[in-house]
């Protein structure tokens, strides 16, 4: 789906997408409003390592990647195939 990183966030939120992976880096702000969404709506927003997504300062301002899955969704299977 071509859109920015929020607008998929959203749609996962809003339950037409299942599952959204990003596997490269994306800054913290194209990403914060997407992610407060999906939070509100249920969905788990976590980075690569299954982590909850942080939005650290001290950290930088990009995050590696991250996962967002709809609630009751495959979090537990997709984080098992990224640590593979």
């Amino acid at each position: 789906m071509p859109r920015g990183s929020s607008l998929k966030m959203c749609a996962v939120a809003e339950g037409v997408a299942d599952f959204y992976p990003r596997l490269g880096p994306t800054c913290l702000w194209d990403t914060a409003a997407g992610a407060a969404i999906a939070r509100e709506a249920g969905c788990a927003v976590v980075d690569l390592a299954a982590q909850p997504l942080r939005y650290d300062l001290s950290a930088g301002l990009k995050h590696a990647g991250f996962l967002v899955t709809a609630p009751g969704g495959c979090l537990a299977a997709c984080a098992q195939h990224l640590s593979a």
